[in-house]
């Protein structure tokens, strides 16, 4: 029984990391979205929801086409669809904010909680930005650095 109990704690471990160890193994694919996120024009970009995230990518899933924000090029849809494919189709949104004249963009994991938690990775160059937003939703999450600017976000 112990055995079968800590067979389970593990592999209910390793699920959880499963977004971040997608993150560590492509790390240069994150880093070109990031990349080209920044090169978007904010002016063009626009609000659209009323929290200020600007949603750059959401994931139609099977009741809908998948929705890339219309300032979005063919490469960044690209890579988008990669990440996509390496998470198993989980990857729901990402995300763009100013905030405290910082840029944070977030990948969403698992919007809907299908799978268990939610999991963001997220690029912002201030852990206090990224804590300060993740603070003002109201929600209980873990942060872990992922390094150079990343970091990995799961919400319970």
């Amino acid at each position: 029984v112990v055995f079968l109990a800590f067979c389970l704690v593990v592999a209910y471990m390793n699920t959880r990391v499963e977004y971040y160890q997608v993150f560590k193994d492509q790390r240069e694919l994150f880093k070109e979205v990031k990349d080209e996120v920044e090169g978007m024009e904010e002016k063009k970009l626009g609000y659209e929801s009323d929290s200020g995230d600007i949603f750059l990518f959401r994931n139609g899933g099977n009741a809908a086409p998948d929705q890339l924000h219309n300032e979005g090029s063919d490469n960044l849809m690209s890579n988008i669809e990669q990440i996509n494919d390496l998470s198993g189709g989980k990857l729901d949104q990402l995300r763009y904010v100013q905030s405290d004249g910082e840029m944070l963009i977030s990948f969403v994991f698992d919007w809907e909680r299908a799978y268990g938690d939610t999991y963001h990775i997220v690029y912002c160059e201030s852990r206090d930005v990224v804590e300060g937003l993740y603070d003002d939703m109201e929600i209980e999450y873990d942060l872990k650095e992922l390094g150079e600017g990343w970091y990995g976000i799961r919400v319970r």
